[in-house]
This record gives C-alpha cells, sequence and structure tokens, in this order.
C-alpha cells in the first residue's frame, strides 16, 4: 500500500496518524481524569456519611445513659 505513494505522501501520513494517536490519548486521559474526579466526590460524600451516622450513634448512646 504505502509503496504505491510519494515520499511526501508517507511523511503526511505518518504525521497525520500520529496526530490521531495523540488525539485519541488526550481524550482518554480527559475521561480518566473526569471519572477520577467523580470517585473523588464519591469517596468525600461517603465520608460524611460516616461522620453523620458516627455522631447520630454517640448522641443515641449519651441518651441513653
Amino acid at each position: 500500500m504505502f509503496k504505491k505513494l510519494s515520499f511526501q505522501q508517507r511523511v503526511l501520513s505518518g504525521f497525520i496518524l500520529t496526530l490521531v494517536f495523540l488525539f485519541l490519548v488526550a481524550v482518554l486521559s480527559y475521561v480518566s481524569m473526569e471519572d477520577q474526579q467523580k470517585d473523588s466526590e464519591w469517596l468525600r460524600h461517603t465520608a460524611r456519611v460516616f461522620k453523620v451516622t458516627d455522631n447520630i450513634s454517640s448522641y443515641i448512646t449519651t441518651g441513653e445513659s
């Protein structure tokens, strides 16, 4: 396939393939960062829930005594 292309066309093809590859890597990196941010938000939410349940538990224990 590449034997029929001129040198300039082969260089241009390689450049375009490289740009496509870099674009795909950028998109995958962006998606990965978005997922990490969502996971971080869920971890903060979970920590808040644990704190609230600990407070409720201590209020119940204090109220029973």
